[in-house]
């Protein structure tokens, strides 16, 4: 499995660079290498319906500003990140963010609070948490590049969730009084 990562890791740093040029062979491989991936990771917060318009609006994000992208290696949570904001906007867009995950949303509530909030974590469940919700790694992902079971994770993420729940309903309430 760990070969299989850093070949796909290569291939896509790889492909990264080639269509920094404008390399539209590269570009091409880029998708087939990463559709599936994307199609995974935007089925957690779209319905089905809407996965391809979604994975289409990341490409044209991606290839509008991949010439920006300083360091290929950070492909991976660079476009985890644009996947998660086009899930987000064409959700609101066709009025249906009650259909996304309801925990993803919850934190799509107070962006400017986000960082703050996040950084009151201990720095295990900031990891965690940065790490599914920020970056968009799955459990399992997370669970194999900490080494750590998948119980934890999930436990990690459980606890973070609460706290940054709690903390931002005392921060709206008292923002209120």
């Amino acid at each position: 499995m760990q070969e299989m990562n850093e070949y796909f890791q290569e291939r896509t740093e790889l492909f990264v660079l080639r269509a920094q040029r404008g390399d539209t062979d590269a570009m091409n491989m880029l998708i087939a290498l990463w559709t599936p991936r994307l199609r995974s990771l935007t089925s957690q917060w779209a319905p089905p319906w809407l996965i391809d318009e979604i994975v289409q609006q990341i490409w044209l994000d991606v290839f509008g500003h991949i010439a920006k992208l300083n360091e290929p290696a950070h492909f991976s949570a660079w476009i985890r990140r644009i996947a998660y904001r086009c899930s987000v906007t064409l959700l609101r867009q066709r009025g249906r963010l009650e259909q996304a995950d309801p925990e993803a949303t919850y934190y799509e509530l107070a962006p400017s609070w986000l960082p703050i909030l996040v950084g009151l974590l201990g720095p295990t469940h900031r990891l965690a948490f940065t790490m599914h919700y920020l970056d968009g790694y799955s459990i399992e992902e997370i669970a194999e590049r900490l080494k750590l079971p998948t119980g934890t994770i999930k436990s990690r993420l459980h606890t973070s969730r609460s706290l940054l729940r709690r903390r931002l309903t005392d921060f709206t309430e008292n923002k209120h009084d």
